[in-house]
C-alpha cells in the first residue's frame, strides 16, 4: 500500500492568506472613505454655520430664521449635527 504525502511550502501557506489580507484591505478602505466623509461633513457644517453667523437681519428673516436660532445654530460644536 503506497501512501501520497503531501509537504505544505511557504507558498501555500502564503496563499491561504491571499483572502485574508484582501478582506482585511476591503475594511481598511471601507473605514478610510467612513472617515474623510465625515470630515466633509464636518466642515460643511463649519462652512454653513459660519455662513449664518455672518447673516444680516434682512436675510435671517428671508430664510425664515430668527436671531435666536441663528445663535444657537452657531454655538453647535462642529461634530452635532
Amino acid at each position: 500500500m503506497s501512501t501520497i504525502s503531501r509537504r505544505s511550502t511557504l507558498s501555500d501557506g502564503l496563499s491561504a492568506f491571499g483572502g485574508m489580507t484582501a478582506a482585511i484591505g476591503a475594511v481598511v478602505v471601507h473605514g478610510a472613505l467612513i472617515v474623510v466623509g465625515t470630515l466633509f461633513v464636518w466642515q460643511q457644517r463649519a462652512r454653513d454655520r459660519g455662513l449664518l453667523a455672518a447673516m444680516d437681519d434682512r436675510m435671517i428673516c428671508d430664510v425664515g430664521l430668527s436671531r435666536a436660532d441663528i445663535y444657537r445654530e452657531t454655538r453647535k460644536p462642529f461634530w452635532r449635527g
